[in-house]
């Protein structure tokens, strides 16, 4: 497959991908790049001689746009054979290095609506279910939660001097194509209804406190995408600024992802990680557990209050649609 054909085949995969009734337009346009991509290596025999389970993926340009998980060999996603991971260079990667078996957590969460963006009123439930504090006792792991106006810049500069394993930051983030360094996640100024936005240039002011994260989490809209760059160069984005020579790994998102089914599938990503899974696992196991329709809007009833209804598209029963599973990546060391 050439270069163009490569490029309308991607365009046409992400389109898909984000209409929730064409699961057939994934499944074909993810078969279509399944052939072109992942099927000639396997075909050479090695990877099953050599009982391959994990494959880590050194994009390049529009390939940045394709989360691999959801390529479709005409039976199953990827991601029900293969845990996936991305790196950005390989000699800068620690890939030997594993996550503490009973990590802290340092979450930081904007639910209520800032600078007129929407409101996201999972996240509280979303962090209370994972980080466990004096005030909220049910939590996975030990460590700080924030919210909405004491989710703030100082905040976490203050709290990053401590020794956390894992940063959690659940808000709005938006990743600038034409200005990389005006990206940003947003945070609260400490207002009512007033946002901060965090750019790159401060989190490159972190850099070194962040070396002593071992897993960022952007639980947020487009943290590793961009807006409308064509170059696939954008797509690291925002991820990239955490996890280059600094954090160990980052968890980020390729488009906007849906506040309800990011609730479910987080929690189900630690709950993962607590019985011993490495963070590819963990990842793979929760985006499974969408497919194999364990995990279901259901799962989300006492959040959402009901069925989910999206402008232009049904009531959401399933989130089997990769639309809801497949936009986080996993960057970095995926022990």
């Amino acid at each position: 497959m050439g270069e163009t054909a490569l490029n309308t085949t991607i365009a046409a995969f992400t389109k898909s991908l984000n209409d929730r009734t064409d699961l057939n337009g994934v499944k074909q346009h993810g078969k279509t790049l399944y052939d072109c991509l992942i099927k000639p290596l396997e075909e050479k025999g090695e990877w099953q001689k050599n009982n391959i389970k994990n494959l880590v993926i050194a994009a390049d340009r529009t390939i940045n746009y394709i989360p691999i998980a959801a390529l479709h060999d005409g039976k199953q996603f990827l991601i029900e054979r293969y845990t996936t991971s991305n790196i950005l260079n390989a000699g800068l990667t620690d890939v030997t290095d594993r996550l503490p078996k009973d990590p802290t957590i340092l979450g930081l969460g904007i639910s209520d609506s800032l600078d007129g963006l929407s409101a996201l009123p999972n996240v509280e439930t979303e962090l209370n279910a994972i980080v466990r504090t004096p005030t909220n006792p049910k939590g996975l792991y030990p460590g700080t939660l924030s919210f909405n106006q004491n989710a703030t810049p100082t905040q976490l500069k203050t709290q990053l001097k401590q020794n956390y394993n894992i940063l959690h930051i659940a808000t709005h983030g938006e990743f600038n194509p034409i200005e990389p360094n005006e990206s940003f996640l947003l945070f609260s100024s400490g207002k009512p209804g007033k946002g901060d936005r965090y750019t790159i240039n401060r989190i490159d002011e972190q850099q070194e406190a962040l070396r002593r994260i071992h897993l960022v989490v952007l639980s947020a809209c487009q943290s590793a995408s961009g807006k409308s760059a064509t170059t696939g160069i954008e797509i690291q984005g925002l991820s990239a600024a955490f996890v280059r020579d600094r954090a160990k790994s980052v968890i980020a998102s390729l488009w906007n992802v849906d506040d309800s089914s990011t609730a479910v599938l987080m929690q189900q990503f630690y709950k993962n990680l607590a019985t011993g899974m490495t963070k590819a696992q963990a990842l793979q196991n929760a985006q499974r557990q969408f497919i194999e329709t364990k995990l279901t809007a259901k799962d989300s009833l006492p959040r959402a209050g009901g069925r989910r209804s999206i402008p232009g598209q049904p009531p959401v029963d399933s989130y089997i649609h990769p639309y809801y599973w497949a936009p986080f990546i996993l960057i970095g060391n995926s022990q």
